[in-house]
């Protein structure tokens, strides 16, 4: 089973509208792709830092002689971060746009934990 932070927007007419699933734990994609995964989730401050730190990165290779493996681990390093606070950023960013946290969800996947979420909303049981 998975756990799935639910966030709604409160000014939302249908609360299941803007409802927005969250998985608790490593961000998969994030660690192999997290420019792509930072921009599909509009996480634009962490995206400005990515970049910034891939152009220091290259900098730093160019005028210096950084050995390949230090590079990489450096890279590496950048994608487990990525994955291992990527969704608590995601929490943070939703936040400050406006959501309020729904309640909690375990499920099988996020589609299964959402029915959950909202036959909760439905029978009146949700936080």
């Amino acid at each position: 089973m998975r756990i799935y932070t639910i966030h709604t927007r409160p000014t939302s007419g249908a609360p299941d509208r803007d409802a927005v699933s969250v998985k608790e734990g490593f961000a998969w994609l994030a660690l192999f792709f997290p420019l792509i995964w930072a921009l599909w989730y509009r996480l634009w401050a962490q995206l400005v830092v990515l970049i910034l730190l891939i152009v220091l990165i290259g900098a730093a290779a160019s005028f210096t002689a950084l050995d390949p493996v230090i590079i990489v681990a450096v890279e590496i390093a950048i994608g487990v971060a990525f994955g291992l606070f990527g969704n608590d950023w995601r929490r943070r960013n939703l936040r400050a746009r406006g959501y309020v946290d729904a309640g909690i969800v375990a499920g099988r996947d996020r589609a299964t934990a959402e029915h959950r979420y909202f036959c909760m909303i439905d029978d009146g049981t949700a936080a």
